[in-house]
């Protein structure tokens, strides 16, 4: 099981983000993502039967984590990181509690 942490509020560093009106969309241009929306700051993995958590290594500093998904095999699962010019790709290793960058904006 994954446990998802989210803050209450956006930061003021967001909301100072500028932002495209374009079609009902809120597009922030410097990263080409969302302009508001709602992150998780902190993710865990749980060990169901256990009661275990794990730390997951590797995670960003600021971590603003959107779109999970998890593997039809449920050993991965992949999120979105939002920072102040990208939007990137992690896929987190459940059984290793790894998760490595996918993409490498320049």
């Amino acid at each position: 099981m994954l446990i998802l942490e989210r803050s209450d509020m956006p930061s003021v560093e967001d909301l100072a983000q500028p932002e495209l009106r374009i079609a009902g969309l809120r597009i922030n241009p410097n990263n080409f993502g969302p302009s508001r929306s709602a992150y998780t700051t902190n993710i865990i993995i749980k060990d169901v039967k256990s009661g275990t958590e794990f730390k997951i290594n590797g995670l960003p500093a600021n971590l603003k984590a959107s779109n999970l998904q998890w593997s039809p095999n449920e050993d991965k699962a992949a999120f979105t990181n939002t920072t102040n010019t990208a939007v990137d790709i992690y896929v987190i290793d459940i059984k290793t509690a790894m998760q490595p960058k996918l993409t490498n904006w320049l």
